[in-house]
């Protein structure tokens, strides 16, 4: 069965199931029932071409809008790909002269930059003295700067252990104000020494 067929038959029987319609030609002529029947057709033909094209352009939209949506997705996919390439870019014999030549995990980029812009394999720039003076810079810098961060820091002094803080901690004692322990005991808990 072709379109038009599923269609004509479709019109038909919505024609026969309408109680209301079929009520009203009962009292008109032959002809005048042709008439009815051919103009009612027509209504319902024009009402399901109208929903043909209807579902026909929500079904357009919704592709347009699936494309897009896998359109703005393709980053996302290849994202992961990307990542696993570059990832596996390291053999195992790479793995093993990084951790052989002790090099820093912040380092690393820096090896496999080098190895790309010199066209050898990391192994290979491992050795070379250009690149071992870089990753000794960048390594002093890293411990310049701990050392610097260190440096900001206040450690604090433990108190005097002579006998008389000994004494004072052990007995619950309090000193008496101005008194060298009470003096001991003040600087011991700023965390700092006596002035001289």
């Amino acid at each position: 069965m072709n379109t038009q067929q599923v269609l004509d038959t479709l019109v038909q029987e919505e024609i026969d199931k309408d109680n209301d319609f079929q009520s009203s030609l009962s009292s008109l002529s032959d002809e005048d029932k042709e008439k009815q029947i051919g103009e009612r057709k027509v209504e319902l033909f024009k009402e399901h071409a109208e929903e043909g094209l209807k579902q026909k352009e929500l079904a357009s939209n919704y592709k347009i809008r699936a494309e897009k949506a896998e359109e703005e997705l393709k980053p996302f996919k290849k994202q992961p790909e990307l990542q696993v390439q570059k990832e596996s870019e390291l053999s195992l014999k790479d793995l093993y002269a990084f951790t052989e030549a002790k090099v820093h995990p912040d380092d690393v980029d820096e090896v496999i930059k080098a190895s790309k812009l010199l066209g050898k394999s990391p192994v290979e720039v491992l050795k070379d003295p250009i690149v071992i003076a870089r990753l000794e810079t960048l390594s002093e810098q890293r411990k310049s700067a701990l050392a610097t961060a260190m440096g900001k820091t206040k450690t604090p002094i433990k108190p005097a252990e002579d006998s008389v803080m000994k004494g004072l901690y052990q007995e619950d004692k309090i000193p008496e104000p101005g008194s060298e322990a009470a003096e001991m005991i003040f600087w011991a808990r700023k965390g700092m020494k006596k002035p001289k």
